[in-house]
């Protein structure tokens, strides 16, 4: 293998190789994972993976390459790139080093160019220490929560709000036991509840996994997944399927029913699945921010660690500025949206916007 090489999923190869630098990593990070990069894989999409590798240092980088589909009449496919949903970016093992780093970016600009990449998106990893450095745009996107599972037990519940040690109890009171499950036996009560939880929050329709996706995660992300249940009387009242890496979780998808927000359900299933995670030597548990900065998910969450707020970025990178501009001006031509209008609402790129 050179040292820098673009990996492709859909051959076995490349996959295979991706694998085996996955396997060896330290963080064994689930969203480096092949397997989950094509839950996010359109039909026209490539998952792709760019590699840094020697004897002392390990850069990969995975991403989407996707087909844009506006002509603006060269006869040329466009195209470009995005991380899946959650944390990204290139994630550096080993020995870091500016000209090693400088060597990786300088070749991937290189395949950009030559592969007809016209934009560029990540989603960052919140642990800054563990990325290389980018060299496009980075800006704030959000703020996130994480708890540090690395405090005894007193100091993680005496660092919840009083909210939240008030509500746990109320659900213990009520009942209310939580169970832990590995394999996805009870993915079918989870996607009921998941499903109920987003028609009844209005939920964009983008939020409706099908049960191929659901599956492919249990199938093959099999050891990097939990779901938890608070149960009562028997019943799942509040799921949660969790993601899992070597030192993180985080916080992915879940619902409850409604029948029992009264009793308080999910600060104890949130509060057994911090304390899951750190007698499984997880040191943080990611549980992620609002829709919007401040919103009263973001604030709910933040009863759980106030302390842990944690800044989410996200990097942006414009290949050929001539060709990003003409594929915006069609768009725009085509969907009769001003162009003023369009950059207000700081979407990237501006020709994905509907």
């Amino acid at each position: 293998m050179n040292k820098f090489s673009i990996l492709n999923s859909k051959k076995k190869v490349d996959k295979d190789v991706w694998m085996k630098i996955w396997i060896e990593s330290k963080q064994k990070e689930v969203f480096l994972n092949p397997n989950y990069i094509e839950l996010y894989q359109e039909k026209e999409d490539e998952t792709l993976c760019a590699c840094y590798i020697d004897n002392e240092t390990t850069i990969i980088y995975p991403f989407i390459k996707r087909p844009i589909d506006i002509s603006i009449g060269d006869n040329k496919q466009y195209y470009d790139i995005i991380t899946a949903y959650g944390y990204g970016g290139p994630y550096y093992t080993g020995i870091k080093c500016k000209d090693k780093e400088n060597y990786f970016w300088d070749k991937f600009y290189t395949w950009c160019i030559e592969h007809n990449i016209v934009s560029e998106f990540i989603r960052f990893s919140l642990f800054e220490e563990e990325l290389a450095s980018y060299p496009g745009d980075v800006e704030l996107n959000n703020l996130n929560v994480v708890c540090n599972l690395t405090k005894s037990n007193d100091d993680i519940w005496m660092g919840f709000k009083h909210k939240v040690r008030k509500n746990v109890k109320k659900a213990k009171s009520a009942g209310v036991t939580v169970e832990v499950d590995l394999n996805g036996d009870t993915i079918d009560s989870f996607i009921d509840i998941y499903y109920k939880t987003m028609d009844r929050n209005n939920a964009n329709n983008s939020y409706y996994f099908s049960n191929e996706y659901f599956n492919k995660i249990i199938n093959q992300l099999s050891d990097n997944f939990v779901i938890f249940n608070a149960i009562k009387d028997n019943k799942i009242i509040a799921t949660e399927l969790v993601l899992v890496s070597e030192d993180s979780m985080y916080s992915f998808l879940g619902g409850t029913d409604s029948e029992f927000y009264g009793i308080r359900p999910n600060d104890l299933l949130k509060y057994e699945m911090i304390m899951w995670g750190k007698n499984n030597s997880k040191k943080h548990y990611v549980l992620g921010g609002g829709y919007r900065p401040q919103d009263g998910i973001y604030k709910y969450k933040l009863g759980f660690e106030p302390d842990g707020v944690m800044e989410y970025k996200v990097g942006k990178r414009i290949f050929s500025e001539d060709i990003y501009n003409r594929i915006v001006d069609k768009h725009i031509n085509t969907i009769g949206i001003k162009k003023e209008e369009l950059i207000k609402q700081n979407f990237f790129p501006l020709y994905r916007i509907k």
